[in-house]
């Protein structure tokens, strides 16, 4: 409250102690919050001397706070997630394809792991890529979350995408990669993340592994899958380096993963200002 406002209630209610309050009322909103309080008129006496004190209302207006932009703190956790799956995806396929792996695999002869378990691995990474796909949309969602009306039951990433298209039409809603020694946007023919269309059908390419294909379907293609996982991991490692999403005119939510795990969400402008300490630092600088 201003000063205007506490010399408003000190005249209505008088000297300290002077009025005996019996008969305030308060109006109070949905939200539990006073709005109005109001005081009949009370003939007291204060330190031997008499007064008429008059019927009043103070009426309080709530402090208006700006709307939040994005749930960062919801961001920073979905690509703390997106960070820790591709990191096991990427030991999971040194693991199989190491010298030691191949040995535990057969002790007395060389065999590949790939060889022997093959299918278990390749669903065991598509796996993760399809929960790393559905956490970039999520992600996104938690960009624009104070201001949308959406189920948080919502779990298709077409209809999540598409209500962040129909109602914040003039922004790019997806993530964008960045140079992070300039911040300008990465260009898709120098090296590539994904556009939603590609993340899309990224998504159905590892659900066709997961889901299991019948006796009388084509089982999938091993070796066409791995190649589409060394793909993917290159995307993401563009995506997880720096990236922004648009989520006004003038404003971007920016993320910086660095190779050490350490993830780093702020809200700037088109060429940032503000980067949180050690955003940009890679883990040997941060150690030195």
């Amino acid at each position: 409250m201003n000063d205007q406002k506490w010399a408003e209630i000190l005249r209505v209610f008088g000297p300290a102690g002077a009025r005996t309050l019996r008969d305030l009322k308060a109006e109070i909103d949905g939200e539990g919050d006073i709005t109005s309080l109001t005081v009949e008129p009370e003939d007291v006496e204060y330190f031997g001397t008499k007064m008429s004190l008059p019927a009043a209302t103070i009426r309080f207006e709530k402090p208006r706070f700006g709307e939040p932009l994005a749930d960062l703190i919801a961001y920073q956790q979905c690509m703390e997630q997106i960070v820790s799956r591709r990191t096991f995806v990427h030991r999971l396929f040194s693991l199989a394809d190491s010298e030691e792996a191949n040995k535990i695999a057969n002790p007395e002869i060389y065999v590949s792991l790939f060889d022997l378990s093959g299918r278990e691995i390749v669903e065991s990474m598509a796996i993760h890529y399809r929960k790393i796909f559905e956490l970039m949309i999520y992600a996104c969602w938690t960009a624009f979350e104070p201001r949308m009306k959406m189920s948080y039951e919502a779990n298709q990433l077409k209809n999540i995408h598409q209500c962040l298209r129909d109602k914040f039409p003039a922004v790019h809603t997806f993530m964008v990669p960045m140079f992070a020694n300039s911040f300008e946007p990465i260009p898709p023919d120098k090296r590539e993340g994904f556009d939603f269309d590609e993340l899309l059908e990224a998504y159905g390419f590892s659900s066709k592994i997961v889901h299991e294909t019948g006796p009388y379907r084509r089982p999938f293609d091993v070796i066409l899958a791995l190649h589409k996982f060394v793909e993917w991991n290159s995307r993401l490692l563009t995506v997880l380096a720096l990236h922004r999403i648009q989520i006004s005119s003038s404003e971007f939510v920016f993320c910086r993963c660095r190779g050490d795990g350490k993830v780093f969400v702020w809200i700037d402008g088109n060429k940032p200002i503000v980067v949180p300490r050690g955003a940009l630092e890679t883990a040997t600088q941060q150690a030195l």
